[in-house]
This record gives structure tokens, sequence and C-alpha cells, in this order.
């Protein structure tokens, strides 16, 4: 019913109720502002590796060959290659005892050597690898073996009542860090106050802190002040 409801109503409507709940919290004196803690944690996805699949193999194959199911558009398994006509055949004996080639045989195999072009830099294993069944999910290693996650951004006022102003969610495998800016600017925008104090563990670099707090309004607003804390 989630999935039905998500694909119906879009993520705008979701935002919208976020944002109301969060302003009357606000209007009602439960928000703080200033202070802000951050964090995050991995959601496991409900994709099997048994669903893993060459990105760009997936990518090539036709629309009309995927299914709908809770209102995501699914590619179907990867299609058996069939031979071109005269591959596999073998070829004649000529009147010297040796063999001729065929029409359409497969051509020498080459060997590379050092005036081939080397190959590209692979990337990242979710550059390469999707699930037919979730594509919006990552493949990360939390334990062995990999697995395919999600990962929900968190942003917490300092108040008492500890109530959530910002969240987003993400493929497992994106930095914590990478979505800093995005959660002061939308705590910013849910609560009407600004942030003067941020805690983060670790992985948030203090210069990645600085400059979250300069990017909404250079000059006017102080960059936040960091405090870690442990794990």
């Amino acid at each position: 019913m989630l999935s039905k409801a998500r694909a119906r109503f879009g993520l705008p409507v979701y935002q919208a109720a976020f944002t109301e709940v969060v302003r009357q919290c606000e209007r009602a004196g439960l928000v703080r502002g200033d202070v802000l803690y951050v964090d995050s944690t991995l959601v496991k996805a409900n994709a099997s590796l048994g669903s893993a699949g060459a990105r760009a193999l997936l990518t090539q194959l036709p629309s009309a060959g995927t299914s709908r199911r809770c209102g995501r558009r699914i590619p179907s398994p990867i299609p058996r290659r069939q031979p071109p006509p005269g591959e596999g055949e073998q070829p004649a004996p000529d009147s010297a005892g040796g063999l001729t080639a065929a029409r359409g045989a497969r051509p020498s195999l080459h060997v590379a050597g050092p005036e081939d072009v080397p190959n590209g830099d692979q990337g990242p294993v979710n550059a390469l690898v999707t699930s037919r069944t979730d594509p919006d999910a990552g493949l990360v290693k939390r334990e062995v073996p990999y697995a395919f996650y999600y990962k929900a951004h968190v942003g917490v006022d300092g108040g008492r009542a500890r109530l959530i102003t910002a969240l987003d969610v993400t493929p497992g495998e994106v930095a914590d860090e990478h979505l800093l800016d995005r959660l002061l600017k939308e705590h910013r925008g849910t609560t009407g106050r600004t942030v003067a104090e941020v805690v983060a563990d670790t992985k948030y670099d203090l210069r990645q802190l600085r400059g979250a707090g300069a990017a909404g309004h250079p000059g006017e607003h102080p960059a936040p002040q960091h405090h870690e804390r442990p794990g």
C-alpha cells in the first residue's frame, strides 16, 4: 500500500506534509532551531543479490520487456543470446587438407598487446551494477557479502522534543557528508531558524561543516560550530 501511495501522490505531497507538521511544532514552541544533530542509518532494501545485473546491459533492454510491480518498471531477465546464422558450423576441408575460411566464420582470437589501448577505469561498483527489482537501492558491503541498502540522512533539532526537522533518503553508498548542506537548508526551510551549532560524528569533516554553514547566505549567517560525538 505504501508503494502504491507513493506512486499515486508523488514525493512533493509527502514533503509538503512533513514540512507542515514541523512548522506546526515550531509554532507550538517545540523547536529550538539553533542546534542540529545529524546522522544517518542504513535501511536494507527489498532486493536480493540475485536481482543484480550489469547496469550497461539493463539499460539496453527494450521498454516493452518490462513489467510493473508496485508502480515501478522492472526490467525483464536478460534474454539468452541467439547465435547468428553460420556460427558454430565446421568449415569444409580444402583439397590441400587444410580448412577453408567459411563465409560468416568467427574471426581469429585477438591477444591484447602493448599497442592496444588499455581498459578504462571501471569506477565504483554501483556504477556497474544495479538491481532489476529496486534500481534506486545501492550495493553496500556492511556485512559479507554485499547487499542492497538505502540510507536515511536525518537532522534532529536540539530542543527537548528532539524533533526530526530534515530528512533525505539516498542509495546506500552515498557518504554522510554529501548530504550535510541539504539537511541544513531543509532545517532552515522547515523551522525558519538558523543553525549555529552542529553535532555530528567524525564522518563529517569540520571544513565541510563550515562550508555548509556559509553556503546559504555568505556573510549574513555565521558558520555553524562543530561538536563531534563518539561513534
